[in-house]
């Protein structure tokens, strides 16, 4: 497994219990959002000093 598929505890639970994997039906919301001017000022920028402001 890639470290970043899963959270470390979920698989850490997860060698412990199969059980950990039951499919659940969780209501959930997510949020799209564009903040005004962000891609411009992203694209002219390098990735790092994007995460880090």
């Amino acid at each position: 497994m890639a470290p970043w598929s899963f959270d470390s505890q979920l698989m850490a639970e997860l060698y412990q219990s199969q059980d950990v994997l039951v499919l659940q039906r969780l209501e959930k919301a997510i949020l799209f959002m564009d903040i005004r001017g962000f891609t411009p000022w992203a694209e002219a920028h390098s990735p790092q000093e994007v995460v880090e402001t």
